[in-house]
């Protein structure tokens, strides 16, 4: 009387459903068009069609509901248990209500963490393009972790984000993320694992030589003010180890050619931002222009160290960047 499912044939076959209370409709379409906006085009054809069959309309789930009413309990599990095998999506559901029946926030984090991790390691994509689904599930899973976290459970959870991040940047370099669904998750995670931090700091010097990695491949800029955000949880310890990799891979660097295109210029520039934090903090106002002086390419470079060294109260430094800049 106040639902309807059903199967409606678009580009592919969605499986649908639609609520009415009086003149309030709600439901879920499992097409990408409801991922994004919330309704859709299936939603309506699925209305349609349950006005045109009117009392004629089939109720195999009420046949269902009866024929399940004579089994016994032994009987029902095992059914239960036949069809989450096969079938990952209700098994994923099964193991979620399964962890909120654990009174323990680590198993429950444990259970969750899986299901996140399945969710990312074969994330639900076509033609190049996400589809979405997945990707909302994986939102609804990790708007537990922020409860967990504060229960206790914030060790637990770090390896999963750790391990859901490197897979989530997988994909993204698979996948055609035109909307921006998958930064969006991935921007989370990265939000999440510094709260996690935050609740249980890890070993400094392990902290330290994950985000110098995750800062080497990032192409999304999440980690950039990593150094800024994970101050507290590294200290003195981690900072100092985060510098120790940060020094000794910009040594490594070569000169840039006189050409002036520069092959390593995205490995020079996000070593230099990491070297001028740490010059910034020690008051090295030499280093710092050093630093990029060694790093100009072209005119606009030139700019922005004359632009610099004006701000610092270095004027003859500035002028001589600007006349080098107006030559070039």
């Amino acid at each position: 009387a106040t639902s309807v499912t059903g199967l409606v044939r678009g580009s592919e076959t969605y499986r649908t459903r639609l609520e009415a209370n009086g003149r309030l409709f709600a439901g879920e379409c499992t097409c990408p068009a409801y991922g994004r906006e919330g309704v859709c085009k299936h939603l309506i054809a699925l209305g349609l069609a349950a006005n045109e069959a009117g009392h004629a309309l089939p109720n195999p789930l009420g046949i269902i509901r009866a024929h399940l009413l004579t089994l016994s309990k032994e009987a029902l599990v095992d059914w239960v248990v036949r069809l989450a095998q096969e079938d990952l999506t209700f098994l994923l559901r099964l193991s979620r209500e399964a962890a909120r029946a654990n009174p323990s926030p680590k198993g429950e984090a444990a259970a969750l963490g899986q299901e996140l991790l399945e969710l990312l390691a074969t994330p639900e994509h076509s033609d190049g393009w996400w589809d979405g689904p997945s990707l909302e599930t994986a939102l609804l899973v990790m708007q537990e972790f922020p409860r967990l976290i504060a229960d206790g459970a914030a060790a637990e959870l770090l390896g999963v984000i750790e391990t859901a991040l490197d897979l989530l940047q997988t994909c993204l370099e698979e996948v055609d993320d035109y909307e921006g669904e998958g930064l969006f998750v991935f921007e989370r995670l990265a939000e999440l694992h510094l709260e996690a931090c935050r609740a249980a700091p890890p070993d400094p010097t392990e902290l330290a030589e994950w985000l110098f990695e995750r800062q080497a491949d990032d192409e999304f800029g999440v980690f950039l003010d990593a150094l800024v955000r994970y101050a507290a949880s590294l200290g003195a310890q981690g900072l100092a180890a985060h510098q120790a990799l940060a020094a000794a891979a910009y040594a490594k660097l070569p000169p840039i050619p006189r050409a002036g295109q520069d092959p390593r210029a995205v490995e020079r520039r996000w070593l230099t931002r990491i070297m001028d934090h740490f010059a910034e903090a020690a008051g090295d106002l030499d280093q710092r222009i050093r630093l990029r002086r060694a790093a100009l390419t072209g005119p606009h470079d030139h700019l922005e160290l004359a632009r610099f060294c004006r701000d610092q109260g270095r004027p003859d430094l500035a002028r001589q960047a600007a006349e080098e800049g107006a030559w070039l």
